[in-house]
């Protein structure tokens, strides 16, 4: 069950102070608004007040963004869900694209795991086909780790859906490939969940690790990641070994070598044996 507390009284206090969230929004000075399609005024301030809330999330989470972020909105009509699609750009600024059916209220908005994960992305930079497992996994780990930041799920439940993400997707790296060489196969046969999933697990052992071991979290690293790291790093190597030297440690490099060359079964075993993954 969803905690809806924060999200509740945090719109209500929009609800009530429109003047008070548009104050804050200009204050985000490293957001820029793009409106491809016509929308009202009404469906405006929805679609900031959520993307803002998110943004503002993410960069409590992992730090602030040393750039400003290009938000684009598409009208979709008749969808199943508020963000039937969404995607990231990165070769004209730092862009996230959201297809939106406004019919949807802001706390369904708010509720969905879309923008967490977009937003995130930006984190990392554009790492190539080659790498989507890395960065979709990253962007699959905090999805999560947002939606906490933000009240809309709790850290019990949070928990409990990477259980059931890692429960369905991780066997089907029961074979002699690599994770990375798995995660590949499963792309090119169109198994995102697959691919994501097996690339979030990197993340997901690699923050129990340093818990366990630094008494620190993956997320606290990026503050100085983001910084020092963000606009000079241009692949998956240079990414861990930046984050690894802010934690003086190497685990993101022993994982990723293990991800890229160690058979799957026997790496995904053996960090579950060291409760690094869920049983």
């Amino acid at each position: 069950m969803l905690n809806f507390q924060k999200p509740v009284i945090l719109l209500v206090a929009l609800l009530v102070g429109t003047v008070s969230f548009q104050a804050t929004a200009q204050q985000a000075n490293n957001i820029e608004w793009h409106w491809q399609d016509e929308f009202s005024k009404d469906e405006k301030d929805k679609l900031k007040t959520w993307i803002t809330l998110t943004h503002q999330a993410v960069e409590k989470r992992i730090g602030v963004y040393p750039f400003t972020v290009h938000y684009y909105f598409y009208r979709k009509v008749n969808a199943s869900e508020p963000v039937p699609w969404a995607h990231t750009k990165r070769w004209e600024g730092q862009q996230v694209h959201f297809h939106v059916d406004t019919q949807y209220e802001l706390q369904e908005f708010l509720n969905d795991w879309t923008a967490p994960h977009e937003i995130s992305h930006l984190a990392l930079p554009f790492l190539g086909k080659s790498y989507s497992w890395f960065a979709e996994g990253f962007a699959s780990y905090m999805q999560y780790q947002v939606m906490e930041e933000m009240g809309t799920c709790t850290s019990k439940e949070k928990e409990k859906r990477f259980e059931q993400k890692f429960s369905a997707n991780l066997p089907k790296y029961k074979n002699n490939n690599s994770v990375v060489e798995q995660a590949k196969k499963l792309r090119k046969q169109y198994d995102f969940p697959g691919m994501y999933w097996g690339g979030a697990s990197l993340f997901y052992a690699w923050n129990r690790q340093l818990i366990r071991e630094k008494d620190k979290n993956l997320c606290s690293l990026f503050s100085s990641y983001l910084q020092c790291c963000r606009m000079k790093n241009i692949n998956a190597s240079e990414i861990v070994l930046s984050l690894d030297s802010i934690a003086d440690v190497k685990f993101g490099k022993t994982l990723l070598d293990n991800y890229e060359s160690e058979n799957g079964v026997n790496t995904i075993k053996s960090l579950k044996q060291n409760n690094f993954l869920p049983n």
